[in-house]
């Protein structure tokens, strides 16, 4: 993080990680403007580990529910649906989403991508943007391989 920031990277205005307590000190010990985002794909595969594996793929659609609601209001309204869901079926439902859905919603204080600059108007981008500004090239390593006999 020091390197990046010796180097002219200006402060993100917010970073998705997973629970790795280095990240997230190093992040606010550099950068302490950057609003920190636990990654929603982490939670679900944590959170599908306590689940029965019969339970699993309700379970993982009701939780897509919550990550990709519209809105926060849409949010909460499918987290307590997950947890009134986890309660039929006899999991312990704070154990499940618990008091930490702040830190998984923090790109709702953001304004909704527009497209103005590239990509679909969503909230979620795509990890190359679908226009002229970057190039996707699925086979740019391919000269470095080394060929099989």
């Amino acid at each position: 993080m020091r390197d990046l920031q010796a180097r002219g990277l200006p402060p993100p205005r917010l970073v998705i990680g997973d629970g790795h307590l280095g990240l997230w000190g190093a992040l606010r010990g550099i950068y302490p403007e950057a609003q920190e985002q636990r990654c929603w794909n982490h939670r679900i595969v944590n959170v599908l580990d306590r689940v029965g594996r019969r339970d699993q793929p309700a379970a993982r659609e009701l939780l897509r529910q919550v990550a990709y609601a519209p809105t926060l209001p849409a949010a909460e309204r499918n987290k307590r649906a997950f947890q009134a869901w986890c309660g039929q079926r006899g999991y312990r439902r704070r154990a499940f989403t618990g008091p930490g859905l702040e830190r998984m919603v923090t790109f709702y204080r953001f304004p909704r991508n527009t497209g103005a600059i590239c990509g679909p108007p969503t909230r979620w981008s795509l990890p190359l943007p679908p226009c002229g500004c970057a190039r996707w090239r699925p086979n740019a390593s391919r000269k470095w391989r080394t060929p099989r006999r």
